[in-house]
């Protein structure tokens, strides 16, 4: 059965990951590489909700691939990931954001969390 979790945690993490791509190509007028980054300010899909499902989909795949190997270091690898795009997206690449889309961006961060995505009730 951890397999199966382990599987359908990395088939939802890789459909997350290729949707992220997808809207910085189609909406963001880029890619999500660093050397092509997307020229238009991307917060729709999956942005709605976290500023990073990108870097959250890397960990998930990291994570389901460790359950479906059943590998406890697979999970502390998960974890040294989980904190190493931690680093880099708050000492990097959000800086970066705040100086390409100024205060577009820094709106967006007041209203959608860096992490954990806050899931809002139907009406609320």
């Amino acid at each position: 059965m951890p397999e199966l979790v382990g599987f359908l945690i990395v088939l939802l993490a890789t459909s997350a990951y290729a949707h992220c791509a997808w809207l910085f190509v189609a909406r963001g007028r880029g890619t999500p590489l660093p050397f092509a980054p997307p020229r238009e300010f991307v917060a729709r899909g999956l942005y709605r909700y976290t500023r990073n499902p990108m870097a959250l989909s890397v960990i998930a795949g990291v994570a389901g691939v460790a359950l479906l190997l059943g590998s406890p270091i697979g999970f502390g690898l998960a974890g040294l990931l989980a904190l190493a795009l931690h680093l880099y997206i708050t000492l990097r690449e959000e800086p970066e954001l705040r100086r390409r889309f100024g205060e577009a961006y820094g709106s967006y961060c007041r209203q959608v969390p860096r992490w954990l995505p806050r899931i809002h009730r139907a009406g609320a």
